[in-house]
């Protein structure tokens, strides 16, 4: 799927959780707009109700543009009482989600099979 300009997505869905992939490697960041955050909003009206898993092995690096649609996303799921695991994250992605604190308070995982055995 499509999300805006360059971006894309599998979508992978199962009885109690949809698995998110980015397609193509990528920086997460300023070049995620409007657009991006308002189509993974309608994935997960979707998918309602099953836990999302997002593996992000393939985002090469992110800026503030991207913890901010990170934190945007997780605080949308968890309004609705919605499940959201990150997968995959690369050592100079983790880094800076560390820098900022966002380890302590996303739930961060090494890998889809790991986010699979912790539902």
């Amino acid at each position: 799927m499509r999300l805006c300009a360059d971006i894309m997505i599998d979508i992978k869905s199962e009885k109690e959780y949809v698995i998110l992939r980015f397609e193509n490697p990528n920086e997460f960041s300023m070049g995620y707009n409007m657009a991006f955050k308002k189509n993974i909003e309608n994935i997960f009206h979707i998918h309602s109700g099953k836990r999302i898993i997002f593996s992000m092995n393939q985002i090469t690096r992110i800026d503030s543009y991207g913890i901010g649609t990170i934190v945007f996303l997780t605080k949308q799921l968890s309004k609705k009482n919605l499940f959201i695991i990150y997968t995959g994250l690369r050592e100079d992605v983790l880094k800076t989600l560390k820098v900022v604190q966002l380890d302590k308070v996303l739930n961060i995982v090494d890998s889809v099979e790991e986010a699979i055995e912790s539902l």
